[in-house]
């Protein structure tokens, strides 16, 4: 493997399992308050940075986090005594199984989605992208004929 495009090693502090995500609270999030939305690459370290959503959730370096794993994605909050934390550099290391479970590797970009009321960054990869995408269009044109526009010159 080239060592570049491989991500270092989970600090032992980190924990071998991960929180599941309440789907129910998950859900609320997205029906109550205000989103933010950015797209971040992974670097090669596994760190990913965007002052707009984190500065939206008042993260700032220092704060400790925690991760709670979805099927494909993550929801990453502030806590006390969490592993993960934003450093000197507004950035936010990802945990290698964090990444592998949700399909990104190193150059990857992510969705970034920042719900300031619950205080949650929930991460999706571009795969996940697609498929919200496509289940958007499926049910905006579902049954639907088209309208074309046309403009008259």
């Amino acid at each position: 493997m080239i060592r570049a495009l491989s991500f270092p090693d989970v600090p032992s502090a980190y924990p071998r399992r991960m929180r599941r995500v309440d789907l129910g609270e998950l859900q609320s999030t997205f029906h109550a308050g205000s989103l933010r939305f950015a797209l971040a690459k992974v670097d090669r370290g596994g760190r990913i940075v965007s002052h707009d959503v984190f500065g939206q959730l008042g993260w700032s370096p220092g704060d400790s986090l925690e991760c709670e794993l979805g099927r494909t994605y993550a929801v990453v909050r502030r806590a006390a005594e969490g592993p993960m934390v934003i450093d000197s550099r507004k950035r936010l290391q990802l945990q290698h199984v964090l990444l592998r479970r949700c399909g990104v590797n190193a150059g990857d970009p992510v969705l970034l989605i920042g719900a300031r009321e619950q205080g949650l960054l929930i991460i999706h990869s571009m795969a996940d992208l697609a498929h919200m995408a496509r289940i958007f269009h499926a049910e905006q044109y579902q049954g639907v004929g088209l309208e074309v526009f046309r403009h008259e010159r």
